[in-house]
């Protein structure tokens, strides 16, 4: 074998390498972008069935998982309707037997639920998912001497829905963020139901650590506005 055949293998070799390392991490994104999608707003019925549904501010933002998700699988039904009190829907179905892995860290007798084994999972792209589809950004101004609104904002607040799950789950989600992400978040009742909200301090963080994944998504770019 000649010299110029050996370097040739070898930048073979190191080009399938590079392939392999680039669709592992790939794969890796996709993985924890759905199990934040899941725990949001998607929904499964079954081990290898995705539902997801979005209302009329957000029919591009299921265009835009849609497309993000093309290179791991294709939904089998993209379509919009109208209800009969006439509100607009995006409905992408998905069915792939790569969800079972997802229905089994996710699920618990047919209900999503936070274990342990889900929260070792959990990273930053998950949480970047979550925000997108459960969490919500609140501006909150001053009033002036009238008790009318300014133009500048005391605070800045992140609330996270987590309704669907337990005071423990919860109690277990929060310690996660505390210890993952150096992130405090707080507990309140909403309706008996846990929902958990940040203080200023910690939106910052949390918009800082998200940002590389939402600034992707242009429908969900309001969601990164701090108004600074």
């Amino acid at each position: 074998m000649t010299k110029a055949n050996e370097k040739t293998i070898v930048q073979e070799l190191y080009k399938t390498k590079r392939n392999i390392n680039k669709e592992y991490k790939r794969g890796h994104i996709i993985k924890s972008a759905l199990i934040g999608i899941i725990l949001g707003d998607a929904s499964m019925t079954q081990p290898n069935m995705l539902y997801i549904r979005h209302g009329a501010r957000q029919l591009d933002y299921v265009n835009e998982k849609v497309d993000f998700l093309k290179d791991y699988m294709e939904p089998v039904s993209l379509r919009s309707s109208i209800d009969k009190k006439g509100y607009k829907y995006r409905y992408a179905y998905y069915r792939n037997r790569k969800l079972s892995y997802f229905y089994k860290i996710i699920y618990k007798n047919k209900r999503k639920t936070i274990t342990p084994e889900l929260l070792n999972h959990f990273d930053k792209i998950s949480l970047a998912f979550l925000y997108m589809d459960d969490g919500s950004l609140s501006l909150r101004k001053y009033k002036d001497k009238n008790g009318n609104w300014t133009g500048s904002y005391k605070s800045r607040e992140i609330y996270l829905c987590t309704h669907s799950f337990s005071l423990n789950e919860v109690k277990m989600f929060i310690k996660m963020l505390k210890d993952k992400f150096g992130l405090r978040f707080r507990m309140t009742l909403d309706k008996g139901r846990p929902r958990i909200w940040c203080n200023t301090k910690n939106t910052k963080k949390i918009i800082e650590i998200v940002r590389p994944f939402i600034s992707k998504f242009k429908t969900m770019s309001y969601k990164l506005d701090l108004k600074y």
